[in-house]
């Protein structure tokens, strides 16, 4: 996504360690907004970026509405960014993962209140001030309780309902993290909001670009029509057929013409009335 006003801080979502394209990016106030694509089953981190901030940067991650981690950037370290990749319990943590959202049509849930943030991953930039000494500490590999999110069911005709939510996997082990207690030093400097659904309904909303290919065109080859052949017995008797009529014109030249006055004349009806032209009709099939 782009970065902050001052051009300093930037934010990105990553899936295989591979940068996630983003859609329909635009910026409202402070608040930087765009689409990404998400894929079932997939563990995602979330990355942020001080090039120059000066006053100690905290990154705090919200997802589905739910605040769930932070990271903090020293300004005497940059340029410099960070990854958050689950949410932390004690010395583990749980990944984040895209999940199917299940659907129902029970009408019990269409007044089931919703997080007005669900599908979306925020993070929001502010700085802070250190309270205490940093330090380092290994994870023990024993899991503690810790927050949690939880797996939804939305009515099929709720404005929030897509295909994919935010779960957290299995408990893991870092090699290491960094305990900071701290406190918020000033407003927010920057908000970057990434709503989050499948490629395909990206593409059938027009928020991403169709498939290469879906939207060629191919003309058919028109195919020419053949020429009749004609054989010597068809030749024969075309000039048979051209000769008896010559002979015929020639009889009825030599006939006098009689036109009986007393019959009198028929009147032709046409129904329908009379004849329009035909302009022609043209159908489009695009």
């Amino acid at each position: 996504m782009p970065s902050s006003p001052n051009g300093q801080l930037s934010a990105w979502i990553t899936i295989d360690d591979e940068k996630l394209t983003e859609y329909d990016v635009h910026k409202v106030g402070k608040t930087m907004t765009c689409w990404i694509p998400s894929e079932l089953g997939k563990t995602f981190s979330v990355h942020w970026k001080n090039d120059g901030f000066k006053k100690n940067p905290f990154g705090e991650i919200a997802v589905d509405g739910i605040d769930c981690a932070g990271m903090v950037i020293e300004s005497n370290s940059l340029p410099f960014s960070a990854e958050c990749s689950g949410m932390r319990g004690g010395a583990t943590y749980r990944p984040f993962i895209f999940s199917a959202l299940k659907l129902t049509d029970d009408d019990d849930f269409l007044e089931q209140p919703l997080n007005k943030n669900f599908g979306s991953i925020v993070v929001r930039i502010y700085p802070v001030k250190f309270l205490a000494p940093r330090r380092r500490v290994r994870g023990s590999g024993a899991s503690e309780p810790g927050p949690s999110l939880p797996k939804l069911t939305v009515h099929e005709r709720s404005k929030k309902a897509s295909a994919h939510q935010i779960t957290l996997g299995t408990w893991l082990t870092p090699s290491r993290r960094r305990r900071i207690e701290l406190r918020r030093a000033g407003p927010d400097v920057v908000k970057f909001c990434f709503k989050y659904c499948p490629l395909d309904l990206l593409q059938a909303n027009g928020i991403a670009p169709a498939p290469e290919g879906s939207k060629r065109l191919f003309k058919r080859k028109k195919t020419p029509t053949p020429e009749p052949e004609s054989s010597d017995e068809e030749d024969e008797e075309d000039l048979a057929n051209e000769a008896e009529m010559r002979a015929l014109r020639t009889r009825v030249k030599s006939e006098p013409r009689v036109i009986d006055l007393t019959r009198p004349k028929k009147r032709v009806k046409l129904e329908g009335g009379r004849s329009q032209p035909f302009t022609g009709e043209v159908i489009d099939l695009t």
